[in-house]
């Protein structure tokens, strides 16, 4: 086993599998750009997954097509744009969230290979 697999299982068993913890608010709604707290304040998302920023929260194409949450599908996105040179991550309480969190110092060029990858590994899986 190599040292990316043993450390690999570790965070299986030991780190959750998603950020549950990390923002100050708990979302009660969620449409297009904008979560709604159960305090019934509005944020404007600037830190959603991949899918989220293409078509928005709770796009009702989007809802009507999935019905179960898409872990394998995400975690085979994730494998694939690794082997291509693209470290993302999947998050969520269902794995089923690909994150997508690059640097603010990330150059044009890097930012464009990125997503070009992303792009073909979309159209792979």
């Amino acid at each position: 086993m190599s040292k990316t697999e043993e450390l690999q299982k570790l965070r299986e068993e030991h780190v959750p599998k998603g950020p549950f913890n990390v923002t100050p608010y708990f979302a009660a709604d969620a449409k297009g750009a904008v979560i709604t707290d159960v305090e019934g304040r509005e944020y404007i998302d600037f830190a959603g997954g991949i899918g989220v920023m293409n078509v928005g929260h709770c796009a009702p194409r989007v809802v009507e097509a999935t019905k179960e949450p898409a872990k394998d599908e995400t975690s085979a996105l994730v494998k694939r744009c690794y082997e291509k040179g693209l470290v993302t991550i999947s998050a969520g309480t269902y794995g089923n969230i690909m994150r997508v969190l690059m640097p603010l110092v990330i150059t044009d060029e890097q930012l464009d290979r990125g997503l070009n990858i992303l792009e073909e590994s979309l159209g792979e899986i």
